[in-house]
């Protein structure tokens, strides 16, 4: 028994389209039998559109079930997938492999959750895929599959002891090994966790140390991938690239409100840190993003099928009767998820370029010695030279980020102009402007024949 955990995807669609068919053709030769769990309905290609649906509702099934709607965002997809395998030297009959199945399941505390088995008969060794909707069907919870691996090779050692043959002896030292890296994990969990803390509050401490006024340390943040922002009730935060915020005070040692207050006081206006966490919370939101499409995805399929029971079944009328519904919204998503891919690059870019043309973190450094040398000199001429040194550098680091400033002010109001929605505006008063160009030159033009004709 060889059991194999696939990765986690977003479509549904595209797992139906693997499991249920051959590989890269529309055949299912391959399939030897499915079998579907607590969907209603005996056919595997629908229950993976029902599966599609129950995902794209969870929002919807939280709000029914009197779950409150927040949580993490989701970092994986619904589709949770994997594969039980027997030795070429077995034949599992169907009965043997569905209850292996549905047992795995059980162990993995999925049994009530949407779920479709298919048995495949490609290979000389006889297996079954289980394809698995993560969101609970009655209260859209996602399930969060934890030391899915350890438990799935350890009933698979059970099974082989029962049967009185090990024929994996690897396994078994495997096994052991996991559980003990899953006890270190447990216990290391809270460690990583306050170390994560402790790094970024130090390289806000630096920052903030290595600057003499809100500007700097403004800039300073931004090269760093953080925004300084107005928080709750003028509180000062820090955005990083990902949306979530951090109280400034809690980062810094012995600066509280009354210091930074003092030190800011060159910084008139702050952006609100809630506008800023928003903004940038919404590009990672793939969760939505993949939901919306498989709404859209099911839509589709249901009006496809309503068609086809009127009796206009051929593909071709039914693309010459009605378009698609969903192709333009799907048209729309693509286009804003590329476009907002390639504006992380050409920030990344843009970041890595300034700080090889700048060398900003060198200046930083040549700050900080020349810092330590007008406190540890003794005598008056070297440290007032020292000092001056440490001004001229100063206005360098000024100079500087006003630069940095300039060109990352410049390439977010290209990565605006190239916004979809904005160039499909320009694309529609383009239009218009030559429609009414149009127009102009036709009155002209008859203008010009009555002219000629004398009327």
């Amino acid at each position: 028994m060889v059991p194999h955990i696939a990765k986690m995807g977003w479509s549904f669609k595209g797992a139906g389209q693997y499991y249920l068919h051959d590989k890269q053709a529309d055949t299912d030769e391959r399939v030897g039998w499915t079998y579907t769990h607590n969907i209603p309905t005996n056919d595997p290609e629908k229950a993976m559109r029902w599966m599609a649906y129950t995902s794209s509702q969870a929002q919807a099934l939280k709000q029914q079930a009197g779950v409150a709607p927040t949580g993490r965002k989701y970092k994986s997809g619904p589709v949770y997938s994997y594969s039980l395998s027997w030795h070429p030297e077995q034949q599992p009959d169907r009965q043997t492999m569905l209850d292996a199945a549905l047992e795995t399941l059980g162990l993995l505390q999925l049994e009530e959750h949407e779920a479709v088995i298919v048995n495949h008969t490609d290979t000389a060794h006889d297996h079954v895929h289980v394809v698995v909707n993560l969101i609970h069907p009655e209260n859209g919870k996602k399930a969060v599959v934890s030391y899915d691996r350890l438990t799935l090779s350890t009933w698979a050692e059970q099974v082989e002891t029962l049967e009185g043959e090990i024929r994996c002896p690897q396994r078994v030292i495997n096994n052991e090994l996991r559980r003990e890296q899953a006890n270190e994990n447990k216990q290391l969990a809270l460690v990583k966790h306050r170390d994560k803390k402790v790094e970024r509050a130090a390289h806000i401490q630096k920052l903030y140390t290595n600057t003499s006024n809100g500007h700097a340390f403004q800039s300073a943040l931004q090269m760093a991938g953080y925004t300084l922002a107005n928080g709750h009730k003028g509180r000062y935060v820090i955005v990083d690239a990902f949306g979530q915020e951090y109280a400034l005070a809690r980062q810094l040692e012995g600066q509280r409100a009354k210091h930074l207050k003092e030190r800011f006081k060159d910084l008139k206006e702050l952006p609100e840190a809630k506008v800023i966490s928003k903004q940038r919370s919404k590009p990672f939101d793939r969760e939505a993003y993949e939901a919306a499409r498989q709404q859209k995805i099911v839509d589709a399929a249901i009006e496809w099928e309503q068609m086809k029971t009127k009796g206009n079944d051929s593909p071709q009328s039914v693309a010459q009767t009605k378009p698609n519904p969903s192709a333009e919204h799907l048209r729309k998503l693509d286009a804003l998820r590329a476009w907002e891919q390639r504006s992380d690059q050409k920030r990344n870019r843009l970041k890595q370029n300034l700080e090889e043309q700048y060398q900003r973190s060198e200046l930083l450094r040549k700050i900080d010695i020349l810092k330590e040398q007008t406190t540890k000199r003794s005598w008056l001429t070297s440290r007032k030279k020292a000092q001056a040194e440490l001004s001229a550098l100063k206005k360098n680091l000024a100079t500087i980020d006003s630069r940095i400033q300039e060109q990352q002010a410049a390439l977010e109001q290209q990565i605006k102009k190239d916004h979809p929605e904005y160039k499909e505006l320009l694309t529609q008063k383009e239009a218009e402007y030559n429609r009414r160009m149009q127009e102009h030159l036709k009155q002209l033009n008859s203008r010009d024949k009555d002219h000629e004709l004398g009327l």
